[in-house]
Protein backbone atom coordinates (compact mmCIF):
# COMPACT_ATOMS: atom_id res chain seq x y z
CA UNK A 1 0.00 0.00 0.00
CA UNK A 2 2.90 2.39 0.74
CA UNK A 3 4.24 1.96 -2.78
CA UNK A 4 0.79 2.77 -4.13
CA UNK A 5 0.58 5.89 -1.98
CA UNK A 6 4.06 6.98 -3.04
CA UNK A 7 2.94 7.22 -6.68
CA UNK A 8 -0.46 8.81 -6.16
CA UNK A 9 -1.54 12.20 -7.39
CA UNK A 10 -1.13 15.11 -4.98
CA UNK A 11 -3.71 17.85 -5.28
CA UNK A 12 -2.39 21.11 -3.85
CA UNK A 13 -4.79 23.98 -3.32
CA UNK A 14 -3.99 27.67 -3.07
CA UNK A 15 -7.24 28.54 -1.27
CA UNK A 16 -7.06 32.32 -1.49
CA UNK A 17 -6.84 32.37 -5.27
CA UNK A 18 -8.94 29.29 -6.10
CA UNK A 19 -6.33 27.57 -8.27
CA UNK A 20 -5.56 23.85 -8.12
CA UNK A 21 -2.26 22.42 -9.21
CA UNK A 22 -2.25 18.72 -10.06
CA UNK A 23 1.05 16.91 -9.86
CA UNK A 24 1.76 13.21 -10.45
CA UNK A 25 4.88 11.15 -10.63
CA UNK A 26 5.33 11.02 -14.39
CA UNK A 27 2.22 13.08 -15.24
CA UNK A 28 2.35 16.85 -15.60
CA UNK A 29 -0.59 19.25 -15.41
CA UNK A 30 -0.47 19.51 -19.22
CA UNK A 31 -0.64 15.71 -19.57
CA UNK A 32 -3.72 15.55 -17.31
CA UNK A 33 -5.45 18.17 -19.43
CA UNK A 34 -5.83 21.91 -19.70
CA UNK A 35 -8.97 21.90 -17.53
CA UNK A 36 -7.09 21.22 -14.29
CA UNK A 37 -7.20 24.86 -13.24
CA UNK A 38 -10.30 25.54 -11.15
CA UNK A 39 -12.26 28.77 -10.92
CA UNK A 40 -14.08 29.86 -7.80
CA UNK A 41 -13.49 28.90 -4.16
CA UNK A 42 -12.33 25.33 -3.68
CA UNK A 43 -13.38 23.07 -0.82
CA UNK A 44 -11.07 20.72 1.04
CA UNK A 45 -10.64 17.54 -1.03
CA UNK A 46 -12.48 14.46 0.24
CA UNK A 47 -10.72 11.21 -0.59
CA UNK A 48 -10.85 7.48 -0.05
CA UNK A 49 -8.41 4.68 -0.68
CA UNK A 50 -10.16 1.46 -1.60
CA UNK A 51 -9.04 -2.11 -2.22
CA UNK A 52 -10.97 -4.11 -4.82
CA UNK A 53 -10.38 -7.87 -4.41
CA UNK A 54 -9.69 -10.12 -7.40
CA UNK A 55 -12.68 -11.03 -9.56
CA UNK A 56 -15.95 -9.11 -9.19
CA UNK A 57 -15.52 -6.55 -6.41
CA UNK A 58 -17.05 -3.34 -5.05
CA UNK A 59 -15.91 -0.94 -2.34
CA UNK A 60 -17.10 2.49 -1.20
CA UNK A 61 -16.54 5.45 1.12
CA UNK A 62 -18.73 8.40 2.10
CA UNK A 63 -18.33 12.09 1.28
CA UNK A 64 -20.40 15.11 2.22
CA UNK A 65 -21.57 16.69 -1.02
CA UNK A 66 -21.82 20.46 -0.94
CA UNK A 67 -24.90 21.98 -2.54
CA UNK A 68 -24.72 20.62 -6.13
CA UNK A 69 -26.69 23.54 -7.63
CA UNK A 70 -24.06 26.01 -6.36
CA UNK A 71 -20.91 23.90 -6.77
CA UNK A 72 -19.08 22.22 -9.60
CA UNK A 73 -16.92 19.25 -8.72
CA UNK A 74 -13.85 17.41 -9.92
CA UNK A 75 -13.18 13.71 -9.42
CA UNK A 76 -9.70 12.25 -9.64
CA UNK A 77 -9.41 8.45 -9.88
CA UNK A 78 -5.95 6.90 -9.42
CA UNK A 79 -5.24 3.21 -9.90
CA UNK A 80 -2.98 0.73 -11.65
CA UNK A 81 -2.53 1.19 -15.39
CA UNK A 82 -4.09 -2.20 -16.18
CA UNK A 83 -7.19 -1.76 -13.99
CA UNK A 84 -10.65 -1.60 -15.51
CA UNK A 85 -13.11 -0.18 -13.02
CA UNK A 86 -16.10 2.13 -12.82
CA UNK A 87 -16.94 4.82 -10.26
CA UNK A 88 -20.28 6.38 -9.33
CA UNK A 89 -21.93 8.38 -6.56
CA UNK A 90 -24.92 6.93 -4.73
CA UNK A 91 -26.85 9.79 -3.10
CA UNK A 92 -28.73 9.50 0.19
CA UNK A 93 -32.02 9.79 -1.75
CA UNK A 94 -31.26 6.95 -4.18
CA UNK A 95 -29.88 8.76 -7.26
CA UNK A 96 -26.91 7.14 -9.04
CA UNK A 97 -24.53 9.65 -10.65
CA UNK A 98 -21.89 8.11 -12.91
CA UNK A 99 -18.38 9.50 -12.60
CA UNK A 100 -16.27 7.08 -14.64
CA UNK A 101 -17.87 4.30 -16.71
CA UNK A 102 -14.54 2.62 -17.38
CA UNK A 103 -10.86 3.38 -16.97
CA UNK A 104 -10.05 1.56 -20.23
CA UNK A 105 -11.10 1.82 -23.86
CA UNK A 106 -13.03 4.61 -25.57
CA UNK A 107 -14.83 5.62 -22.35
CA UNK A 108 -11.51 6.51 -20.70
CA UNK A 109 -10.66 9.64 -22.69
CA UNK A 110 -9.79 11.55 -19.49
CA UNK A 111 -7.32 8.91 -18.24
CA UNK A 112 -3.55 9.26 -18.54
CA UNK A 113 -1.08 6.41 -18.00
CA UNK A 114 2.48 6.78 -16.72
CA UNK A 115 4.34 3.53 -16.20
CA UNK A 116 2.25 1.29 -13.95
CA UNK A 117 -0.06 4.10 -12.75
CA UNK A 118 -3.15 5.71 -14.23
CA UNK A 119 -4.93 8.96 -13.31
CA UNK A 120 -8.40 9.90 -14.57
CA UNK A 121 -9.61 13.46 -13.97
CA UNK A 122 -13.25 14.34 -14.64
CA UNK A 123 -14.79 17.83 -14.36
CA UNK A 124 -18.53 18.10 -13.63
CA UNK A 125 -20.91 21.08 -13.86
CA UNK A 126 -23.25 22.33 -11.17
CA UNK A 127 -26.16 19.91 -10.85
CA UNK A 128 -29.34 21.92 -10.30
CA UNK A 129 -31.53 18.83 -9.77
CA UNK A 130 -29.39 17.22 -7.02
CA UNK A 131 -29.32 17.62 -3.23
CA UNK A 132 -26.41 18.04 -0.81
CA UNK A 133 -25.60 15.61 1.97
CA UNK A 134 -23.91 12.26 2.43
CA UNK A 135 -23.10 10.47 -0.82
CA UNK A 136 -21.35 7.13 -1.19
CA UNK A 137 -18.50 7.01 -3.69
CA UNK A 138 -18.58 3.49 -5.16
CA UNK A 139 -15.81 1.83 -7.18
CA UNK A 140 -16.41 -1.55 -8.80
CA UNK A 141 -14.90 -3.95 -11.29
CA UNK A 142 -16.25 -7.07 -12.98
CA UNK A 143 -13.10 -9.18 -13.18
CA UNK A 144 -9.31 -9.18 -13.05
CA UNK A 145 -6.70 -9.11 -10.32
CA UNK A 146 -6.99 -7.19 -7.06
CA UNK A 147 -6.38 -3.46 -7.40
CA UNK A 148 -6.05 -0.40 -5.16
CA UNK A 149 -7.85 2.78 -6.14
CA UNK A 150 -7.69 6.30 -4.71
CA UNK A 151 -10.56 8.69 -5.41
CA UNK A 152 -10.44 12.42 -4.63
CA UNK A 153 -13.59 14.59 -4.86
CA UNK A 154 -13.26 18.39 -4.71
CA UNK A 155 -16.18 20.84 -4.88
CA UNK A 156 -15.80 24.43 -6.19
CA UNK A 157 -18.20 27.29 -5.55
CA UNK A 158 -19.95 28.50 -8.71
CA UNK A 159 -19.61 32.23 -9.25
CA UNK A 160 -22.72 34.21 -10.03
CA UNK A 161 -26.37 33.82 -9.12
CA UNK A 162 -28.58 31.00 -10.30
CA UNK A 163 -31.90 31.88 -11.93
CA UNK A 164 -34.84 31.93 -9.51
CA UNK A 165 -36.50 28.53 -9.26
CA UNK A 166 -33.54 26.65 -10.76
CA UNK A 167 -32.52 25.02 -7.48
CA UNK A 168 -34.21 21.78 -6.39
CA UNK A 169 -35.81 21.84 -2.95
CA UNK A 170 -34.31 19.00 -0.91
Amino acid sequence: MRAFLATTVAVLFAIGIGVAVVAHTGLSKAQLGSGTSLAGRTSRPQSGELHLASGHSTASFTIVALSPPTHTYDVLVETGASADLSVHFQTWYGQRLWVQYSTRGSLASDCKVAGKSMACLQHFPALEAQCPGRWNVVASKKSGPAVNVRIVVTFQTVRGDLPAGSVTRC
